[in-house]
Parts: structure tokens; C-alpha cells; sequence
């Protein structure tokens, strides 16, 4: 597991002054973002429980509510600021993370941005398991070795 110390620190720091923070888990393709943030919203991490986070992947909200793990989609072909969510949000949850390759595309602004860095070797293997049926994506997801951040802003940067 990822050493996740600097990121509750930030976190803690930010809940000082704002009732909930925006998390951006970003990275290249196979850089395990999605597992990150399901590992993030089944365990919690540090003083932050589960119920406390809510994780953003695909166009997919999940919440883990004890007994129950809702999950909403809302698909948006333009930056939205990721509000249709927060209708769904109860006030118990603290942390929103949102885990995209391109966050840009549906928010200007996150209060920690996490970049997951991996060894290219590994990356290029997760992505042939994951794409064994589509050759042409397999090649244009290898080829990709840069990530594009856009114009997002962000108050703090983490590298994991």
C-alpha cells in the first residue's frame, strides 16, 4: 500500500477551513488509480474512516454507508465542477476523491492533487491484462507516457 501520511496531513489541514476537500487522483493509464481509490474507499486511511469518503471513478460515485455502498453515476460532457454528486453527498462525508486520467475535462480546481507514478515495466503489463482484446487501445495507451494536466489548479501537489 501507498505511503499516505502527506496526503492525511493535507487533508487535515484543509478541514480546517472548508466542511469537505476535492482530491484529484490522476496518473497514466494502468497507473492504478481506480484501485487507489476503491482500496481508499473500503478501508479509509489514517483518521479518516470509509464513511467519511466518497470516490469518483468513470462517471461513478461510491459511498460507503456501513451497510450499504450506493453508487451513483452522472455521465457530463463538460465541466460540471462535479456538483450533480454532492446532491447524493451526506454531510458525514469529508473527502471526495475523484480518480480520472483527464480531470480537467470535468473540474477547473481540486484542493490536493495526487499523481500516481509507476514503473513503466509494471504500467505496460497492467495494461496488457487489462486490454488483451483491443490491440489498437493497448498500443495508444503504451504510447502514452505523459500526463496531460490541462488547466486544472490545485492547492497542493502529491506525488505517490
Amino acid at each position: 500500500m501507498i505511503d499516505l501520511s502527506e496526503l492525511q496531513e493535507k487533508c487535515e489541514y484543509i478541514l480546517k477551513n472548508k466542511k469537505r476537500a476535492i482530491i484529484v487522483i490522476t496518473g497514466l493509464c494502468g497507473s492504478g488509480k481506480s484501485t487507489l481509490g476503491k482500496e481508499i474507499r473500503r478501508k479509509g486511511f489514517g483518521y479518516f474512516k470509509p464513511h467519511q469518503i466518497a470516490v469518483i471513478d468513470d462517471d461513478v460515485m461510491s459511498i460507503n454507508l456501513f451497510f450499504m455502498r450506493p453508487r451513483v453515476k452522472i455521465k457530463s460532457d463538460q465541466k460540471d465542477e462535479l456538483r450533480p454528486f454532492f446532491n447524493f453527498l451526506p454531510p458525514h462525508v469529508k473527502l471526495v476523491f475523484y480518480a480520472s486520467a483527464t480531470p480537467f475535462a470535468r473540474i477547473s480546481k481540486a484542493d490536493i492533487l495526487c499523481i500516481l507514478n509507476i514503473d513503466e515495466k509494471e504500467r505496460e503489463k497492467r495494461l496488457k491484462k487489462r486490454n488483451q482484446d483491443d490491440e489498437e487501445k493497448l498500443l495508444n495507451f503504451i504510447k502514452q507516457k505523459e500526463l496531460d494536466l490541462g488547466d486544472l489548479e490545485y492547492d497542493h501537489k502529491i506525488m505517490l
